[in-house]
């Protein structure tokens, strides 16, 4: 992807009606399946980061990305306790 474009999916990560409404199906599936606070959690392929809010509520987060500019992102919400550069098929 370009780089510009994790520039546009950042700054519209929040308000942008796909990500809102896919936000909430999450939020409703980890409600009924997720217990406690002290979870480990990975968000693996998390581009920008707009997972991480809702993520972070239920344990330590961990993520990962093949992309070194949504890595950069991702790292400036500072809500994750590691983010690393990689694929899921060669976690870092």
């Amino acid at each position: 992807m370009k780089p510009e474009v994790y520039q546009v999916m950042f700054t519209h990560q929040s308000s942008y009606w796909l990500h809102r409404g896919l936000y909430k199906l999450m939020e409703v599936f980890i409600k009924r399946n997720l217990k406690g606070t002290d979870n480990k959690i990975l968000d693996a392929g998390c581009g920008p980061g707009g997972n991480f809010s809702l993520l972070s509520k239920y344990g330590k987060l961990y993520a990962v990305d093949a992309s070194e500019h949504a890595v950069k992102y991702a790292s400036s919400l500072n809500l994750a306790s590691e983010i690393k550069q990689g694929t899921v098929e060669a976690l870092p």
